[in-house]
This record gives C-alpha cells, sequence and structure tokens, in this order.
C-alpha cells in the first residue's frame, strides 16, 4: 500500500510538471508575450488602461521619472512622449483640449508634484506654448496632458492618491 501510494504522489507531481510546462509552451506560441512586450513598451498603453481612454501608441519617450512605486499604485509619474505628425489628429480629436492659461491652482499642484519627483524646470512643459487637458477621476487622482502642436510632444503629469 505504501509503495503505489508513493508511486503515485511522484506520478502527480511528473503529470503536473508536464502540464506547467505545456500551458506555457501555448502561451508562448500564441504570441502573449509578443503581444504584452510591444504594447506595454509604449507608455501610452498605461495611460490607456488606468484612464479609460484609446490614446495612439507614442513614437518615443523623450523623459520619464515617477515616485518609488507603492504596493497601491499611490504617486505621481512625469513622461513626455513624442508623437508622429500621423498620430496627432487622433490625440487633438480625443478630448476638448483647453488653450486657456491653466488655473494657478492647477499649476501649483502639478508643480508640487512634479518637485517631489524632482523633475528638472527645463523638462516641464511649457505651459503657454501648449494646449491641456486635466482629467479626475474618484476626487482625489489627476491626469494633466500638455500637448505642444509645434513640437507633436505630449506632457503627461499623473497623480494617484
Amino acid at each position: 500500500h505504501c509503495i503505489s501510494s508513493a508511486a503515485s504522489d511522484v506520478y502527480k507531481r511528473q503529470l503536473l510538471k508536464i502540464l506547467t510546462i505545456e500551458i506555457l509552451i501555448c502561451f508562448t506560441l500564441s504570441g502573449c508575450r509578443e503581444i504584452g512586450s510591444t504594447q506595454r513598451d509604449n507608455y501610452a498603453f498605461y495611460i490607456n488602461f488606468n484612464w479609460n481612454l484609446n490614446l495612439p501608441n507614442e513614437n518615443s519617450e523623450i523623459y520619464a521619472k515617477s515616485s518609488e512605486p507603492s504596493f497601491t499604485g499611490d504617486g505621481v509619474r512625469y513622461h513626455v512622449l513624442q508623437y508622429d505628425t500621423k498620430d496627432v489628429n487622433t490625440l487633438l480629436n480625443s478630448f476638448s483640449w483647453e488653450s486657456d492659461k491653466i488655473s494657478n491652482d492647477l499649476s501649483n499642484k502639478m508643480n508640487q508634484w512634479l518637485d517631489s519627483i524632482s523633475v528638472p524646470i527645463e523638462e516641464r512643459p511649457e505651459s503657454e506654448e501648449c494646449i491641456y487637458i486635466c482629467l479626475v477621476q474618484h476626487k482625489y487622482d489627476y491626469l494633466i496632458m500638455f500637448f505642444n502642436k509645434n513640437t507633436n510632444v505630449l506632457y503627461v503629469v499623473e497623480s494617484f492618491i
């Protein structure tokens, strides 16, 4: 009785290992790895996921700075993204961009967030040259985006509490 039970346990462990390997091979062959790496190489993927948006993927990331990662995802994230000319219309038509000067209250909040992660002044958006949009969710999470139409650069400031 003991010998057959031990043999049965060995058989179950080997079967579990084989099934695990087969599952990993299936995921790899189905392209899951490729899809994840290409989409997630673009920060627009994360903005879209976090804010339920549909921004086009950026051409390149010019600058990025974030607060230390937290278990709950709280913190400040800042990204400067370069867009191709072909994606500009999609980006412009995605929001009702503001062309007025940003309010002092919002500007002060944004500068406090950027100061908290030590973003140099020269890496920050020149708001007078940009249009902008501010989205708020759950009362405390902010997304502020500035877009410079002359350079096709999108500045993204996110604060999650």
